[in-house]
């Protein structure tokens, strides 16, 4: 059985304390089965701009109307309750971040993605013949590139478990990579607001089968 696995980032890659910057950076992915969901959200475009409602040139849950969050996450609970649809997030706090990941975003982003895949790619590998990595592309062209190599050098890695396929496509080309968009800022609200706004993240919770923060156990501060 082949299954798509959509990856997404939320925080930023900015060590620094400040007004705006997060304190966590999470690496979140939605394995789909059944890559439908993403028809029916473009369909659910459609019927918002019937009603009035306009939308962007893409779903995205920081700059989305709470009417359309709302319409999304209906959309999401739907799949997530016919099966097929599952989530994870490795959450690093910045802080705890050491020097040489600091001074290097890219390093830092690839790094993170490949703790997390490399953690939860045992778990399905169990379960599918093979899979598909996808990847919202963002930033200049340059820093894109750098991206989709770091991406195809970790499926590399990890795929003798599995047979795998990769691919970084801006999110507006696929409307399942703006699932997982949603998923991942529904896991960012939890934490940045210390589990103060949970009204998100409790729409997708029955889909989510690890939420690890990476330096749990770690005490030391670098600013």
């Amino acid at each position: 059985m082949r299954a798509h696995l959509f990856l997404d980032e939320s925080g930023d890659v900015t060590f620094s304390r400040g007004r705006g910057i997060s304190q966590y950076f999470y690496a979140t992915s939605v394995v789909i089965e059944d890559c439908k969901i993403g028809n029916d959200l473009v369909e659910l475009r459609r019927d918002l701009a019937w009603n009035g409602i306009s939308t962007s040139g893409e779903f995205h849950a920081t700059t989305d109307a709470q009417v359309v969050r709302d319409a999304v996450f209906a959309l999401i609970q739907q799949g997530i309750a016919q099966g097929g649809i599952r989530i994870d997030a490795t959450v690093f706090e910045k802080r705890k971040t050491q020097n040489h990941l600091r001074v290097d975003p890219d390093r830092f982003y690839k790094t993170a993605f490949y703790l997390h895949l490399s953690r939860i790619w045992p778990a399905f590998a169990r379960q599918y013949t093979e899979v598909m990595v996808v990847c919202a592309a963002y930033g200049t062209k340059k820093r894109s590139q750098i991206h989709e190599d770091g991406i195809k050098d970790i499926v590399k890695q990890l795929s003798w478990q599995i047979p795998a396929q990769y691919g970084v496509w801006p999110a507006m080309s696929d409307p399942c990579l703006q699932i997982a968009d949603y998923c991942s800022w529904a896991i960012q609200r939890r934490w940045e607001t210390n589990h103060k706004d949970m009204r998100s993240h409790a729409l997708i919770a029955p889909a989510i089968c690890s939420e690890n923060d990476y330096f749990r156990y770690g005490n030391v501060y670098y600013y």
